[in-house]
């Protein structure tokens, strides 16, 4: 398709406007895991990605949305599902409980719920916990 020719900025912008106004929305769907030890602590691993990178995240079975190796855990009970948005995605998280096999790697901590507030971390998670604490998933001290 040819490009049309403009004699001016002024007649140019509103063709350049009409021609990007809107990114591509893209649609997730990005399974999450609420693994929760003896102590109540959640595991969360830091993101090293471009998006939301030094945050803290729930573990997560799909590499769509937040760098590193998925986690595969023993997937439990489906707590719920929740959506949220993220730049250009449209994201519906479902949220498990799970546990480990194994080990979860160095790149993964415990945080306890009531210390939350000092961990940087995206409202994602905050949707996420608020899910699990109304399915007595969490403790409500958080």
């Amino acid at each position: 398709m040819a490009v049309p020719r403009f004699g001016s900025f002024e007649e140019f912008w509103p063709y350049y406007l009409s021609e990007h106004w809107k990114p591509v929305t893209r649609a997730l769907s990005i399974p999450l895991y609420l693994i929760v030890d003896r102590d109540g602590r959640v595991l969360m691993r830091r993101e090293t990605g471009k998006l939301m990178n030094a945050m803290f995240h729930l573990p997560h079975g799909d590499a769509a949305l937040l760098g590193g190796t998925p986690l595969r855990p023993r997937t439990g009970a489906l707590l719920g599902s929740f959506r949220h948005t993220v730049t250009t995605r449209r994201i519906e998280f479902s949220l498990y409980e799970a546990t480990l096999r194994g080990r979860a790697g160095d790149d993964y901590s415990w945080i306890d719920l009531a210390q939350l507030a000092a961990v940087p971390h995206p409202s994602y998670v905050k949707k996420a916990l608020r899910l699990a604490r109304a399915k007595s998933a969490v403790p409500p001290s958080c």
